[in-house]
């Protein structure tokens, strides 16, 4: 089980696999790379949303548009 926050700044637990983007669906995976059970990054779709410094919000969003695995584009979520 991990914390994270969702778009709307409703704290929740889960994972690995979440409805982070609100389609109805559990298919959102969460990670915690630095292991201290919360939510550094969450995988959602084409985007991405990475927590950079830790404090539980989510501070950049990475989307691919082409779906090659690579970001095409970065900015504030």
């Amino acid at each position: 089980q991990l914390r994270w926050l969702g778009l709307d700044g409703v704290a929740a637990q889960g994972g690995p696999l979440v409805d982070f983007d609100a389609d109805g669906q559990a298919d959102d995976r969460l990670l915690d790379a630095d292991r201290d059970g919360s939510a550094d990054r969450v995988f959602a779709g084409e985007r991405a949303y990475v927590d950079t410094d830790g404090d539980g919000s989510w501070d950049v969003v990475l989307s691919d548009a082409d779906g090659d695995g690579a970001a095409d584009a970065a900015g504030p979520p």
